[in-house]
């Protein structure tokens, strides 16, 4: 299953944000694992580096680069292009990340879109979980009970 997760799962798993953290990490576990396919835009990288650095400080560079290399081996991503930004220039979407999340789930055929902010994808045609709900669906549709599974 491909998924693009949105700039908040992200962040809930590279500093620890309670109480997500734990779904994001099993998220990421599976990424890792190759169960799930999991995808962000280069757009995202610089936003999760901004949070990451509170705001671009210079003593929280090398736990981003680290983080960076550490997700590196569990997502795919997606180069933003001159199309996409202007698909989002063009768009209806209120919240412009959220439309870049988006344009990044229509490039890579996502089957859907991984976030704590559902309602900043009303406008999206895919499903869109939070983690939790991702793994409540891939239990009752299909019998993937990840929840047994000791990591």
């Amino acid at each position: 299953m491909r998924l693009v997760l949105d700039t908040n799962i992200l962040i809930d798993y590279a500093i620890d944000r309670q109480p997500f953290a734990e779904s994001a990490g099993l998220l990421m576990e599976l990424g890792h694992l190759r169960e799930l396919e999991l995808w962000i835009g280069t757009s995202q990288v610089s936003d999760l580096v901004y949070v990451i650095t509170d705001g671009g400080r210079a003593a929280q560079a090398e736990y981003a680069k680290e983080t960076m290399r550490k997700l590196r081996k569990i997502l795919h991503i997606y180069a933003t292009d001159e199309e996409d930004y202007d698909a989002v220039a063009a768009s209806a979407w209120d919240d412009l990340e959220d439309a870049f999340v988006f344009q990044t789930a229509l490039k890579v055929k996502a089957d859907a879109i991984i976030t704590r902010d559902r309602k900043g994808f009303a406008k999206s045609p895919l499903k869109t979980f939070d983690c939790d709900g991702l793994f409540d669906w891939l239990r009752t549709d299909h019998g993937l009970d990840y929840g047994l599974v000791a990591f």
